[in-house]
């Protein structure tokens, strides 16, 4: 567990938990800020190892609790995802826009509580909804955005990118990814895979 690769599924499960986790240097300053005014709970900033590109906060729109960040709009495909994977969601969405596809990202932001408005409302418009994130696929961001469609009543073809049910090797983030299925070359390549079928 030292990689973290649990951390999402094992803090989403605790009672009124707040779950975090920023895509930059900059989110996480902000991320910090909150949850040092947040008085309704605990809260969990949950980061990766590693240097950041980015700590201009000026940046980061203000963090609002449950609330994700839509970066861009799309009508064919949602990507939704948390920290790192957010670099990773931008640059599958500019390949598929190349190939002719509109794509919407979303910095999820929040684990727990989940911005159930901003998923049901993107399910509602899109062909096919990803989720992507550094944890196991078992039950993290992924699994939390399919229980807010279950309960929702919202059906939409998903896809979740997440750790596979094995343990991952020691070595650096890109290793790791890259071990795990989760570079953008391997998320691309499954989405359009999906896409075939779908269209």
């Amino acid at each position: 567990t030292h990689h973290g690769a649990y951390d999402l599924t094992y803090l989403r499960m605790i009672p009124e938990m707040v779950v975090m986790v920023p895509k930059d240097g900059a989110e996480l300053r902000r991320m910090v800020e909150f949850s040092h005014g947040y008085d309704d709970g605990p809260s969990v900033v949950r980061y990766p190892r590693g240097d950041t590109a980015s700590l201009d906060e000026s940046s980061v729109p203000p963090i609002e609790l449950g609330k994700a960040h839509l970066l861009q709009p799309g009508r064919d495909v949602a990507l939704l995802a948390v920290g790192t994977m957010v670099a990773v969601a931008e640059e599958v969405a500019e390949t598929l826009q190349a190939d002719g596809f509109s794509v919407a990202v979303v910095n999820g932001r929040f684990v727990k509580p989940l911005d159930a408005e901003r998923i049901t409302a993107l399910a509602s418009t899109v062909h096919l909804l990803v989720t992507l994130e550094e944890n196991t696929a078992h039950g993290g961001f992924g699994s939390g955005v399919l229980e807010v469609l279950s309960g929702a009543g919202v059906t939409v073809p998903t896809q979740v990118f997440g750790i596979p049910d094995r343990f991952i090797a020691q070595g650096s983030p890109d290793q790791q990814r890259e071990d795990a299925g989760l570079s953008a070359e391997q998320v691309l390549a499954k989405i359009r895979e999906r896409l075939f079928v779908l269209h």
